[in-house]
């Protein structure tokens, strides 16, 4: 069975990447709101914190979401914005490590 909801305690926006095109005509990509979810964070978790370590400049985290009809729809195109930031996704695992859960980890700028 799925993790208690309570746990899933911060608000996080999922966001698709799109583009259009600008006043030239030339495309440019965009980012537009797809969701939002309430998520379990975790900051720098195992083998992401000693890799962000490793990379000046950059943070790790792992955002557990509910699995649901558009959290399966996540690429590695899209991005998670929290706490002020946009965090870009290096890994989706559904169904870790139960089932009814997804854990995106992805990585910010510092």
């Amino acid at each position: 069975m799925g993790r208690p909801a309570g746990r899933r305690d911060k608000l996080i926006g999922l966001e698709r990447a799109s583009t259009e095109a600008d006043d030239y005509g030339e495309d440019r990509e965009t980012w537009a709101a797809l969701t939002t979810r309430y998520a379990e964070v975790w900051m720098g978790k195992g083998s992401e914190r000693r890799e962000a370590a490793a990379e000046r400049g950059r943070q790790a985290a792992t955002f557990g979401v509910a699995d649901d009809s558009v959290t399966r729809t996540l690429t590695l195109r899209d991005r998670v914005t929290y706490a002020g930031s946009a965090w870009d996704i290096e890994s989706i695992a559904p169904d870790t490590p139960e089932r009814g859960w997804i854990e995106i980890t992805a990585v910010r700028e510092a």
